[in-house]
């Protein structure tokens, strides 16, 4: 599973108001923030290195994970209440963020008549 430590630093910096994501970069560097993203997301890094901007992606970026989490939410409903598979299927193939593929993956190997 995705390293779920480093998740949790991105998400919790990526929350924070864009001086703070700036200051962390300033203080940690961008490359340090693309191999974060790297080790949980299927995103090309930003092709710059600006700190504003990468900052304000970072944004945009924690804003995108908040978005597939509740998209999971919604698949995982369809599967649990439906039994609709080709949702979560769907979700699997398209969801940039590692760690909600992964969970997607065991939740559609425990439904009922996976096995």
């Amino acid at each position: 599973m995705a390293d779920e430590a480093t998740l949790a630093r991105f998400l919790e910096i990526g929350l924070q108001p864009f001086e703070t994501r700036a200051a962390a970069l300033e203080r940690h560097g961008v490359d340090w923030l693309h191999a974060l993203i790297a080790d949980i997301c299927e995103v090309a890094p930003l092709g710059t290195s600006h700190p504003g901007e990468v900052a304000a992606w970072w944004g945009d970026l924690r804003a995108n994970y908040t978005q597939w989490n509740q998209h999971l939410m919604v698949v995982s409903l369809n599967l649990h209440d439906e039994g609709q598979a080709e949702p979560i299927s769907r979700f699997i193939d398209e969801c940039p963020w590692r760690i909600l593929a992964e969970v997607a993956i065991d939740l559609l190997h425990e439904a009922p008549g996976s096995r």
